[in-house]
């Protein structure tokens, strides 16, 4: 079991090392909220993993990215080098050479967070002929993919994963490594009628037979209630549903209700925000309730402070929303204010 770490290598860590002064007296977990003030003397409220990840002022940072300048000169303060010419986000890949000149992809969320160069891991590790299944497996698996395969050959054998969608693949080590993701998700992979009909049904609808050509040709979709319609597979998948059935618009003059949800889908757990006029409940079909817990809500006499709160923690968390294909809920199509972490820490640690 992990060793728990003491309030004072916390302290030590936020103060020392990134100039931020500690307010809080305690330390509960990593999820559990600490109040700290930034060296422009702004206070927020942070957990100690957010923190650790690289979540700083929301004030002092606003909604801006980071700079390349500050990416290349954090890289460059380990001795690296970075190759890369500019810098996207937190979870692009970056090219950069170690201090003995092996050159290596890299996320900044992952380089930050102390993730170096793995042939010279390997090295010290002393195994000079191939890499370890343990590390393979702890490789793909920090991509939120699963390695089915129990043997690692060598890195031109293909190995069994499952992406983090549900979709099971073949690819060998190389190719994983270069950047070869699943197909199925990338678009590249022609949907079967067998697949479509699956996730049509599993929104509540019909799917009368017929030929999928590509995401822009217009399916003809039933619903229970109001009968057949016609939608883009493209539309469809990002969770836009019925038209006759949908119930648009928020009224930011009126009371509502800010809400914080845990949200089961495919084997694993989101976490989202919204706000609406009416209740969590009216809020979704009887098909979305099975996937979701309400874990927060919060009410307000005007609309205009609920959107804006919703607001408030889109931009503090920008770098957890989630950015994969959409996660169907047909009260909330697409990935609206859907996070991969659990950024209020209201869940157990």
């Amino acid at each position: 079991m992990p060793k728990r770490l003491t309030f004072e290598y916390i302290k030590s860590k936020i103060e020392k090392e990134h100039g931020y002064r500690l307010i809080s007296k305690k330390y509960m977990g990593s999820k559990e909220k600490l109040e700290v003030c930034c060296p422009e003397g702004h206070l927020y409220s942070v957990s100690w993993g957010h923190f650790q990840n690289g979540t700083r002022c929301p004030e002092c940072s606003g909604i801006k990215k980071l700079t390349y300048g500050y990416v290349k000169n954090y890289v460059e303060s380990f001795d690296y080098k970075i190759i890369s010419s500019e810098y996207k986000n937190s979870k692009s890949n970056l090219e950069v050479c170690c201090d003995r000149g092996h050159f290596y992809s890299v996320k900044w969320y992952n380089f930050q967070t102390g993730k170096r160069c793995s042939i010279c891991a390997h090295k010290r590790n002393g195994d000079k002929r191939r890499l370890s299944y343990k590390y393979i497996k702890e490789y793909i698996e920090a991509f939120g993919f699963i390695l089915k395969s129990n043997t690692y050959i060598d890195s031109s054998t293909k190995l069994n994963v499952i992406c983090p969608e549900g979709h099971s693949y073949s690819v060998a080590w190389n190719d994983f490594q270069s950047g070869y993701r699943c197909l199925e998700c990338s678009g590249k992979k022609r949907l079967s009628p067998e697949f479509i009909k699956r996730v049509v049904e599993e929104r509540g609808y019909s799917f009368p037979s017929q030929k999928y050509k590509n995401t822009l040709t217009k399916l003809k979709i039933k619903c229970l209630e109001h009968g057949i319609f016609e939608m883009t597979w493209s539309n469809f998948g990002r969770g836009v549903g019925c038209p006759s059935c949908a119930e648009r618009g928020f009224n930011p003059n009126k009371p509502a209700i800010f809400y914080y949800l845990e949200v089961k889908h495919r084997g694993r757990v989101y976490y989202k925000i919204g706000i609406t006029n009416r209740t969590v409940e009216k809020r979704y079909p009887n098909s979305d309730i099975s996937k979701i817990a309400v874990l927060f809500e919060k009410s307000y006499e005007n609309g205009g402070d609920a959107h804006d709160e919703e607001q408030r923690i889109r931009q503090e968390f920008g770098e957890y929303l989630y950015r994969g294909d959409a996660v169907i809920l047909e009260g909330a199509p697409g990935n609206a204010e859907l996070f991969t972490e659990d950024v209020l820490g209201l869940t157990s640690d």
